[in-house]
């Protein structure tokens, strides 16, 4: 149970805009839910940032990328392409779906 809520802890810092369910992970039982601290709307101050630097890096000529460790069940890359979508930049998601013979290519090729 320690995992569990460790896990959900740490996760918390990039995924406050959902709402979480923490469960014991055999019974089942609630341990816990708590509300999305940011909607869809708003941003978190680090994603402010990270726009900023974006643009920053855009206006020098350089092209950037950004890796995301919750992509299954919490995936922020939807949020962070949406994010950086309506910031003016353009956006891909390399998915865990490309083989990893193809990464490379997949992103020379955008």
């Amino acid at each position: 149970m320690l995992g569990v809520v460790l896990n959900v802890l740490l996760a918390w810092l990039d995924c406050c805009s959902r709402p979480e369910t923490v469960k014991h992970p055999r019974t089942r039982e609630l341990i816990n839910f708590t509300k999305s601290i940011f909607d869809d709307e708003s941003t978190m101050p680090k994603e402010d940032e990270l726009v900023a630097m974006s643009r920053s890096e855009k206006a020098k000529g350089r092209k950037i990328l950004v890796y995301s460790t919750y992509t299954g069940k919490r995936d922020t890359t939807s949020r962070l392409k949406r994010i950086l979508e309506q910031a003016g930049l353009k956006v891909a998601v390399l998915r865990s779906s490309v083989d990893t013979s193809r990464r490379e290519d997949w992103i020379a090729d955008r």
